[in-house]
């Protein structure tokens, strides 16, 4: 297995439900962490560099969760007793 990756530049990016949830400019930057686990539409992902809008292209990994996100309706990954790191949020 690999080594964990630092997680010090990386934050939180709300999706702005219009654009392609794939595509790095459908997400801006936020302070606050989202609080919605379950849902059918995409609300926020932990990715990037900090910066306005995240790494274009958004990661492989970021990418399967968010698909992992909108067939499940749940929060990615899952996690069932304890949600160490969440990378996609879905919301109502």
């Amino acid at each position: 297995m690999g080594k964990w990756k630092k997680y010090e530049n990386k934050g939180w990016y709300c999706y702005n439900g219009v654009g392609d949830p794939y595509h790095a400019s459908s997400y801006r930057r936020v302070n606050n962490k989202p609080g919605g686990e379950t849902g059918k539409f995409i609300c926020a992902i932990y990715a990037g560099n900090g910066h306005v809008t995240p790494h274009s292209p958004l990661s492989a990994n970021i990418q399967q969760y968010i698909a992992e996100a909108m067939v499940s309706g749940g929060s990615q990954p899952p996690h069932p007793r304890v949600r160490e790191k969440c990378f996609v949020y879905v919301r109502d």
